[in-house]
Formats: C-alpha cells, structure tokens, sequence
C-alpha cells in the first residue's frame, strides 16, 4: 500500500511448485503427534528449510511469494481441533493457496469443504505446495486414529 493507500499488484498469475523448499510450522513441538513429526522428518530429511516467523500471514505469504512452501498449524496433543478458526484465517487462505496451484487440509479433507460448526470452530491447518498437504494427509489423516473432524 503506497501512501495514498492505494494497493499495488506486484505479481500476477502466482503459481506454486508442486514441493515445497522451506516449511513453517505453528505450535509447540513437544505436543505434535507421530504423524506430524514424521511430517516434519519427511520434509527435512529431503532438505525442506525450516521458516519460522510464528504467523499465518507472513508465512503463507512467504509460500505465495516464493512460490514454494508449507505451512501447518497442526492438532496437538492439549489441541486436538487446532488453534486457527475455519471462518476468518483458514478459509481465505486455503482459497488463495488453491487458486496458486496448492491445497490446503485439516490433515484429512480439503479446508474449503468443511462445514463450520460455530463461528469460532477451529481446525488443523495444512497449506501450500499440493504434493506436501497430500503427504501430510497420507501421514496423519490416513495413519493416526486423532479426533480430527470432518
């Protein structure tokens, strides 16, 4: 926003990579779940760089603009149902990582088709390059008996 608070388009028809190169994760690492440390070893154990700014915005951002990434919020063991709302943080952005190329979970079903069950209903988030949300998905939607809704 320039100072006539004007917005400028900076790029145009962003489209992400199909793997990511750098991860952001959310939450404390000590309360993940085996299915998402196994995530993050999977990540690292090809060379995914680790960015961390311990927000949503910069970091999907970071996603869009480097047309590579993920990031996640992921259930955790004294949050089972996540930390980011459904309606006003994780909506808006699995649509702009889907109209980039990406997709966006809870860990076992696309963000964009889950019903909310009140204004605040909250969820696991995975985002950004579609190969990585589709093993993330494979690691702890398919493997992990969590409470996970949807």
């Amino acid at each position: 926003m320039n100072q006539l608070m004007e917005y400028t388009l900076l790029r145009r028809n962003i489209r992400l990579e199909p793997r990511a190169d750098i991860y952001s994760p959310g939450g404390l690492r000590k309360s993940y779940t085996p299915g998402v440390r196994e995530f993050i070893d999977h990540l690292e154990e090809r060379g995914t760089k680790l960015r961390y700014s311990g927000g949503l915005v910069p970091d999907v951002n970071q996603v869009l603009m480097k047309r590579s990434g993920v990031f996640f919020y992921p259930h955790l063991l004294g949050a089972p149902q996540g930390k980011l709302r459904l309606l006003f943080e994780l909506n808006p952005m699995a649509l702009l990582m889907e109209q980039a190329g990406g997709a966006a979970s809870n860990g076992r079903r696309r963000i964009l088709e889950l019903q909310p069950e009140a204004i605040d209903d909250c969820q696991p988030f995975f985002c950004g390059c579609r190969e990585d949300v589709l093993r993330a998905e494979e690691l702890i939607g398919n493997r992990e008996q969590w409470p996970l809704t949807g």
